[in-house]
C-alpha cells in the first residue's frame, strides 16, 4: 500500500516517507498512477500539481486526505507518523491551491484520538475538513 495523501482520479500527491518501497512505487507507475512526491513538490512548487489539475479538467475528483502526511510535530495523533512531512501551513496551502476542482466527495483519514493527547491532530483535521468544504463551496 502506498502512503499517500491526495488521490485525484489516479494521481497521488504528497507521497513521502520510508514506507513507500520501490516495488510499491513501481507498481503505481505501471498502473498509470502519476505520483507527485513531497520532495518534488518542495523542489518544483505547485507546477506539477497544476499539471495534474489541468489534465483532470472538469472531471469529478474524490479527495482523500491522509493526515499522516503531516509531520508529527503538527499531527501526532496518527497510526503511521512520518517525520519530515508537511507542516500544517504547507498542508493548508496545498489544499487551497486546489480551488476550482470538481469535488464529488472527500474524506480525512488516519486520525487516531488515542495518540492525539493534546488534540492538535483533531484540530488540524477539522480545519482540513473546513478547507475541503470551502473548495466545494467555491464551485457553486
Amino acid at each position: 500500500m502506498i502512503s499517500g495523501y491526495l488521490l485525484l482520479v489516479g494521481h497521488y500527491i504528497g507521497i513521502k516517507g520510508p514506507l513507500n518501497s520501490a516495488d510499491d512505487l513501481d507498481y503505481a507507475k505501471e498502473q498509470g498512477i502519476e505520483l507527485v512526491t513531497y520532495a518534488r513538490w518542495k523542489a518544483e512548487g505547485f507546477a506539477p500539481i497544476q499539471a495534474v489539475l489541468d489534465r483532470i479538467g472538469s472531471d469529478g475528483v474524490y479527495l482523500s486526505y491522509d493526515i499522516d502526511c503531516i509531520d508529527p510535530v503538527f499531527a501526532p495523533g496518527t497510526g503511521t507518523p512520518s517525520v519530515g512531512g508537511f507542516t500544517s501551513a504547507e498542508a493548508l496551502e496545498l489544499l487551497r491551491g486546489l480551488k476550482g476542482i470538481n469535488l464529488v466527495g472527500a474524506d480525512v483519514v488516519e486520525v487516531m484520538p488515542e495518540r492525539d493527547v493534546a488534540g492538535n491532530t483533531a484540530l488540524l483535521a477539522a480545519h482540513i475538513v473546513f478547507e475541503i468544504m470551502a473548495l466545494d463551496a467555491a464551485t457553486l
